[in-house]
């Protein structure tokens, strides 16, 4: 009786063991970035559309906080900027200004030109820039915020 228990008990502990080791952790799949979709979204200053594609650009961009930059972005900006310009064909990016509108948490600005129809469009994309989130689209403007 008391052998068929130990069996038992161990039979359960390997099986335990054995689906532990087994299981791995569920990694969610990032998006992949769609172009026309940001196109579509500065053209018609559609803020929804683009915050979704900045959102798959920014996933991993969080503040890096230094003695030089206290938001954290700085660097990340550029990155997001380069991001843009690589995956975009149909676009280019530069930054406008970082952190330079001071409101809480401070905006930054990248300018984004994208082809309409054979026409050049400029838009302005004003970020959030909180020292301790990843950024947000606050707003899609044709013009700069003022300063």
């Amino acid at each position: 009786m008391k052998y068929e228990m130990k069996k038992k008990t161990l039979f359960i502990i390997s099986l335990s063991i054995i689906f532990l080791n087994s299981c791995e952790e569920w990694v969610e799949p990032i998006d992949e970035l769609d172009c026309d979709n940001l196109a579509t979204g500065l053209i018609y200053y559609n803020r929804e559309l683009v915050e979704n594609e900045f959102r798959k650009l920014c996933e991993d961009l969080t503040p890096n906080v230094t003695e030089g930059d206290t938001l954290g972005h700085e660097e990340n900006l550029e990155i997001l900027v380069s991001r843009i310009n690589t995956e975009c064909k149909n676009m280019e990016a530069e930054i406008g200004c970082y952190a330079c509108i001071t409101t809480s948490p401070p905006i930054s600005e990248i300018i984004v030109t994208t082809d309409s129809l054979d026409t050049m469009v400029k838009r302005f994309v004003s970020l959030w820039t909180p020292p301790e989130y990843r950024f947000d689209v606050f707003l899609v403007r044709d013009k700069t915020l003022p300063h």
